[in-house]
């Protein structure tokens, strides 16, 4: 979320620490996330390894096991999974921060989401208006790869920092109207409390490539104050060729209440017009009127 402060200078100070990412539910497959994944006898990286896993290979969660493990600032449980391999069915123990975020596929394409670590980002913020007053903050930040399989052939691979690293969902879908994009691919990273910002990353893919295409947000505050950003696609309801259509909507607690005592919102809406050409959105100007 935006800082509204005006700012004179940030002093970053990187420090690894570690922060949890999601579940894994029982009964539910995957994808391997990282290059090389180890498959163990027992939950732990001091156990007997047993067999080495590729990126994209299916695995099938038996159970999340109590026993949790800290590795690239990652906090994730040890799972007990089943997989073939081989023509040949077996089962072991994996750390789950060596897995994909969620099981993204279409037709013979894996869309294969994950983080490779975590940090938290240390922040001095000077105000502008007055140099002599500052606060301290901090940042988690997260290293999110997506990862692109024909069959268990890599075709492309992407990379960014982002924010926010909790609650992981991620859906693919067609194209929505978009020239020369196949599939949308959408990952939030949800708030744990009122307040916390769900930040969604949507990225458009074709021939071998990922294309970035726009950031969405949205954070509630018990009953005070919402805020909702959503894209509008041109084959979605509402749509327009080559636009995309940013729609932000803010409804705010007044200090007056209804007749039944509950408090009276002002509601603001405003729609920004992103021109598609094919590669890349751009924001569409306004138009300057002259006199």
């Amino acid at each position: 979320m935006k800082s509204p402060l005006l700012l004179l200078s940030l002093v970053f100070l990187v420090t690894y620490t570690h922060a949890q990412l999601g579940y894994f539910e029982n009964n539910h497959d995957t994808f391997v996330f990282s290059d090389t994944a180890y498959i163990r006898n027992a939950p732990s990286t001091s156990s007997k390894l047993i067999d080495t896993l590729l990126a994209s290979h299916r695995v099938w969660i038996l159970e999340t096991t109590e026993k949790n493990q800290t590795i690239r600032g990652i906090e994730a449980p040890w799972l007990k999974v089943r997989y073939t391999k081989n023509n040949q069915v077996a089962e072991g123990y994996i750390w789950s921060g060596l897995l994909a975020l969620a099981p993204l596929y279409k037709d013979d394409m894996k869309f294969v989401c994950g983080i490779s670590r975590i940090f938290y980002k240390d922040t001095t913020i000077v105000f502008k208006d007055d140099p002599k007053q500052s606060m301290r903050d901090t940042i988690r930040m997260m290293s999110l790869e997506i990862k692109v399989f024909k069959g268990v052939e890599r075709v492309v691979s992407f990379k960014r920092l982002i924010e926010h690293a909790t609650y992981p969902t991620a859906i693919i879908s067609e194209g929505k109207g978009l020239k020369n994009v196949d599939d949308i691919l959408s990952l939030s990273f949800g708030g744990e409390a009122c307040g916390v910002p769900t930040n969604t990353y949507h990225y458009g893919y074709r021939n071998k490539q990922i294309i970035p295409l726009y950031e969405t947000m949205s954070v509630g505050d018990a009953g005070v104050y919402y805020h909702e950003e959503k894209l509008i696609f041109p084959a979605e309801k509402g749509g327009k060729p080559n636009v995309v259509l940013f729609k932000e909507q803010t409804e705010e607690a007044t200090d007056r209440n209804d007749k039944h005592g509950e408090p009276i919102f002002k509601t603001t809406k405003s729609t920004k017009t992103l021109l598609w050409d094919g590669t890349k959105l751009t924001e569409q100007k306004k138009a300057v009127r002259k006199s």
